[in-house]
């Protein structure tokens, strides 16, 4: 009789919990001459924090095996998922899909004795391409944005691509504490932009300074406000982040 394998968790844990809090992954296969057949079930712990690396070539099914994943996790008993948020930052923009039921696939799920089903996800697109997304007729729910006060010097300089310890990044620093205090955590890029604007520093580094603020606020991705991490990390839920327009 073929016997369960638990991805990721240590044998004392097995003996306490079984296998509860696992998810359900697929099921190994075995080969004789001819003939493959499927064996073990593989199931993964989640009880435990794990770091997973999930590689293949282009069509492989990574985005599919990472949708089964976050949809085992969403679909656990509410004692289980209560304890668990899901957040899947899309690249491609294929995670939208799991709000609909696979009807494509129905045949073979019968085979695993699933059924097709659609997930209550969250699906939040960058505040600058929302709109224009929703009008496209994408299946976006809610915009979401970082809070521009978060960043410190340091973090503008990696997202800038400029040097913190050249003269825009030390400019850049600069300016962040006369924006801190004149406005507390509550100020945006352009609020940024125009302290820029008011140095007397030289000309060309304040200009090449404020190309770079400009553009990226051009993202629409930064703001005053921002989107909470307590708003995206919500119980029992899948919250993707479609930056696909990137």
């Amino acid at each position: 009789m073929a016997y369960d394998i638990i991805l990721g968790r240590s044998p004392s844990d097995k003996e306490h919990f079984g296998s509860k809090g696992t998810i359900f992954l697929g099921k190994g296969y075995v080969t004789m001459g001819q003939t493959t057949s499927l064996s073990n079930r593989i199931l993964l712990d989640i009880v435990r924090s794990t770091v997973i690396l999930v590689s293949g070539k282009r069509g492989g099914g990574k985005s599919y095996s990472l949708s089964v994943i976050a949809e085992e996790m969403a679909a656990q008993p509410e004692e289980i998922s209560r304890n668990l948020a899901m957040i899947l930052i899309d690249t491609m923009g294929v995670f939208w899909t799991m709000k609909y039921p696979n009807l494509r696939d129905e045949t073979l799920l019968e085979e695993w004795n699933l059924k097709p089903k659609g997930m209550e996800i969250d699906v939040y697109a960058p505040a600058g391409y929302f709109k224009g997304l929703k009008e496209k007729g994408l299946p976006v729910d809610k915009p979401f944005s970082i809070k521009t006060s978060e960043l410190e010097s340091g973090d503008w300089c990696d997202v800038l691509d400029v040097p913190l310890l050249e003269p825009i990044g030390i400019l850049i620093e600069q300016t962040l504490e006369e924006v801190r205090k004149k406005y507390g955590d509550e100020y945006d890029v352009g609020d940024i932009i125009s302290s820029i604007e008011k140095s007397k520093k030289n000309s060309s580094m304040k200009e090449a300074a404020i190309n770079l603020l400009r553009n990226a606020q051009r993202w629409g991705l930064f703001s005053k406000d921002g989107t909470t991490i307590e708003e995206l990390a919500q119980r029992g839920k899948v919250t993707v982040l479609d930056i696909s327009a990137y």
